[in-house]
């Protein structure tokens, strides 16, 4: 969910907060029914397997379909993720509409204030008790659906929940630094 999320603020624009975007969106994160209908598609000529069990998914594939990893030429790794702190500046951008081309860091941004955080002191707080649907009922059923066995499919929907502080918490201080910045290239641009 966490994933999921943090690619739509970057690449679509969301501009909800993490809880009420899981909450309006809870139907994306309805495993059993998705993974039924791309069964259900594919005709049962799918397997699912749990990408925690493997080191490298583009080798995993390739090998999947036979074809030899190890010969091919491939780009260099881009999609790389980002932290809860810079996922929430550029929300929070998205509430303005804005899409900064080199948007400076949480930590640059925070930084030119003086202040610096412990990124992972931070993270998205799932809704209290939306897990709950997650029951052992529902992993039996998933386990069965995907053929996956159960201790892995019950380890997939553990509450993985970072420890740290929910990001909202910090929010108004990202918020101010951002516009604080903006306020800054703005006089820089055009004073």
């Amino acid at each position: 969910m966490v994933s999921h999320y943090r690619e739509w603020v970057r690449r679509y624009g969301t501009s909800s907060n993490f809880e009420n975007y899981v909450i309006s969106k809870k139907y994306y994160f309805d495993y059993l029914t998705i993974f039924n209908n791309i069964k259900k598609a594919f005709e049962g000529n799918v397997d699912f397997i749990s990408y925690e069990n493997i080191n490298d998914v583009n080798r995993f594939t390739f090998e999947k379909l036979g074809v030899d990893y190890d010969n091919l030429k491939l780009p260099n790794k881009t999609n790389k993720g980002i932290s809860c702190l810079d996922t929430e500046v550029i929300r929070l951008l998205n509430q303005y509409g804005l899409r900064i081309k080199n948007l400076p860091s949480s930590d640059e941004l925070l930084g030119h204030f003086g202040l610096q955080v412990q990124k992972k002191g931070f993270s998205e707080k799932l809704p209290y008790g939306f897990t709950e649907v997650f029951d052992n009922k529902y992993i039996k059923d998933f386990s069965s659906l995907t053929e996956i066995n159960f201790s892995d499919s019950k380890r997939l929907f553990s509450n993985r929940e970072n420890l740290g502080f929910d990001i909202s918490t910090i929010s108004p201080l990202l918020e101010k630094a951002v516009l604080e910045w903006l306020k800054s290239k703005k006089a820089s641009t055009f004073g």
